[in-house]
């Protein structure tokens, strides 16, 4: 489950704020799984590896994202949210 949960609206497109996320509110830690299909219908990553030990999950398109932070032992790539 969950603890945080941000929508976003934006110009910038998915890659453009998957960069900004990994460089200015992870401190680098890289984003993948984009090709795990995490969510069906939106494009979707998250951190490749947790910080402080959380992870975050970003989601969306067409400027209308959302990024939910989950507990490292609350979340895994299959896992529904």
């Amino acid at each position: 489950m969950s603890f945080a949960f941000v929508d976003i609206k934006t110009k910038l497109n998915f890659e453009e704020l998957v960069a900004v996320l990994s460089g200015e509110l992870c401190g680098g830690i890289p984003l993948g799984g984009l090709e795990e299909s995490i969510r069906d219908e939106v494009p979707a990553v998250f951190t490749l590896k947790t910080f402080l030990g959380i992870c975050v999950v970003l989601y969306g398109g067409d400027g209308d994202y959302s990024i939910q932070l989950f507990g490292d032992d609350d979340y895994s790539p299959n896992s529904e949210f």
